[in-house]
């Protein structure tokens, strides 16, 4: 089973600010992500994400998304779990790495490791059938069709 993820992490500290996934059968999860240590999201990544440091403020720490996330995939599969995990780009495992050391549940650090572990990166896939991204970038619908 396949389940897509993107993060969206603070500039500089790159914790976790907010995790989504979408399940091959269509089915989606989404949490923002509380900061550690009363972090705050920078300007530049509130300008760029609309995460505002208000958001951050209710949001549920890592432990509780990460438990409520492995719920929601684990109620979407009628069969044992597997489950293959996607990405786009190599930075959502450093997200979670970098937000895993401010966790304190361990069943919560487990799942978020055996995501960290098991990322596999789309866009290598999409560049081998594309080319180049430098010169040739597929357009965001090119490599949704893909």
């Amino acid at each position: 089973m396949k389940v897509f993820i993107d993060i969206e992490a603070n500039q500089f500290s790159e914790h976790m600010m907010s995790i989504g996934c979408a399940y091959d059968n269509g089915a989606t999860f989404y949490s923002l992500v509380a900061l550690p240590n009363k972090e705050k999201p920078t300007k530049f990544i509130t300008n760029l994400t609309g995460i505002t440091k208000e958001d951050l403020a209710t949001a549920p720490n890592a432990d509780a998304v990460f438990l409520e996330m492995e719920d929601f995939l684990r109620d979407m599969s009628y069969v044992k779990p597997h489950f293959e995990f996607y990405c786009y780009g190599n930075e959502d495992a450093v997200f979670i790495n970098r937000t895993i050391k401010h966790m304190t549940n361990f069943n919560a650090i487990i799942f978020a490791m055996s995501i960290a572990g098991n990322l596999i990166d789309y866009s290598k896939e999409v560049q081998k059938y594309y080319g180049n991204f430098k010169s040739n970038p597929p357009s965001l619908r090119n490599a949704y069709n893909f």
